[in-house]
């Protein structure tokens, strides 16, 4: 039982990581598009859409 509520949570991090690092690489390719103007509008997009 413990190790499966481990899993579970390992899993949901995984899934966070792997989100926060996609939305990254997507801020740092539109971010050089735009400038850092855009790059942190993004960057304040992201942060309220994981969290």
């Amino acid at each position: 039982m413990i190790n499966k509520i481990k899993f579970l949570s390992f899993a949901k991090n995984s899934i966070k990581i792997a989100s926060a690092a996609t939305i990254v690489i997507g801020t740092a390719v539109t971010g050089g598009a735009l400038g850092s103007k855009g790059n942190r509008f993004i960057n304040l997009r992201a942060k309220g859409y994981i969290w």
